[in-house]
């Protein structure tokens, strides 16, 4: 992934789209591989569940920097 914000980006995740529990592998501006575990949190699940549709309410967030 790309990033040029200045603070960085959130990436939605949730079990349906990828294992969780083994963290996810990313490469963030062409750098090196880095495996980080998803923060699940409450207030994620809140944020995305405004939607008011379910499908599209998301329980795990990754935080990456540029």
């Amino acid at each position: 992934m790309d990033t040029a914000a200045p603070e960085g980006l959130a990436v939605l995740l949730d079990d349906e789209l990828v294992e969780l529990a083994d963290g996810v592998t990313l490469i963030v501006n062409g750098g090196e591989p880095r495996t980080i575990a998803p923060e699940r949190s409450l207030a994620i699940i809140a944020r995305t569940a405004r939607s008011g549709d379910p499908a599209l309410t998301i329980e795990a967030a990754l935080w990456v920097a540029p």
